[in-house]
């Protein structure tokens, strides 16, 4: 797989060689779990990654304790190295049948043929940015259709001020700077702001990347601009990021602004639309 990220060039397939050691990414994953865990619907049966990565963000939610636990965990990526780090860190673990990890299409195409159950939670950091609006829309109605009645999509985002915001940078940036949000640092190199998302996209290996940041109001319109949610909530958060272990990421030690948004399928839906 060619995708690329724009801080040196390496496929997610090489990055998931040290994703697991990355402070950066350790941080972020951190923090996902924690949100999901002291939500008052936690916790959930069946959980789908969709982005899983190595499964930083899911596969401890299976080792949580009685009562606290999920039963199950679906990592689903693009990267083919992600995927197997998942599948080997699932049987290191002795997680069995509990966990299983899913290559898919990068825009979701296989997800509904080779996915037979529904899920309580459908689990999606840090993906959404990194997908254009028409995808966004084609993978959440595939998502949509394997969540059981009643089940949850939780989205969760960067923050940045105004409407979606396309933010371009060479190939080669390497970006420490920050730009102003709402009176303080605000800035990603793409290899950080993708830190726990995997629905990539293909750069073709050279040019410019863009980043996208949202507003709360602009990702609950583009998530919800079809009109098949029940109820959605949004909280916003500050996320530590640490910084990598190349003394990149957030040396400033400055929070992330983030979105955690949460979106309910009808009790009754029909799985279809």
């Amino acid at each position: 797989m060619s995708r690329k990220d724009a801080k040196d060039g390496r496929t997610f397939d090489e990055y998931s060689e040290t994703w697991d050691t990355d402070p950066h990414v350790l941080g972020f994953s951190k923090c996902v779990r924690s949100l999901i865990t002291s939500a008052a619907w936690w916790p959930a049966k069946d959980v789908l990654d969709f982005g899983a990565g190595t499964g930083l963000n899911s596969l401890p939610l299976l080792r949580l304790g009685a009562g606290r636990s999920c039963e199950y965990v679906l990592g689903v990526d693009v990267s083919e190295g992600m995927v197997a780090k998942f599948r080997a860190k699932a049987k290191e673990l002795s997680l069995g049948d509990s966990a299983e990890a899913l290559l898919a299409r990068t825009d979701g195409s296989n997800l509904n043929a080779a996915i037979t159950r529904q899920f309580d939670l459908v689990l999606l950091a840090f993906v959404v940015h990194h997908l254009e609006d028409a995808d966004v829309d084609n993978i959440l109605q595939r998502l949509y259709t394997l969540l059981k009645p009643g089940g949850r999509l939780v989205v969760i985002e960067f923050e940045g001020g105004g409407d979606r915001q396309h933010h371009t940078q060479p190939d080669s940036a390497h970006v420490h700077g920050h730009g102003g949000h709402e009176g303080h640092a605000h800035a990603h190199d793409h290899a950080h702001a993708h830190a726990h998302a995997h629905a990539h996209g293909d750069d073709g290996g050279h040019g410019d990347h863009v980043h996208t940041w949202f507003s709360v109001a602009s990702l609950e319109a583009l998530i919800g601009r079809q009109g098949i949610w029940a109820e959605r909530a949004t909280t916003r958060f500050k996320a530590d990021c640490p910084e990598d272990a190349a003394g990149g990421g957030n040396p400033q030690g400055i929070p992330e602004d983030c979105i955690f948004h949460v979106a309910v399928k009808a009790e009754g839906a029909s799985s279809n639309f």
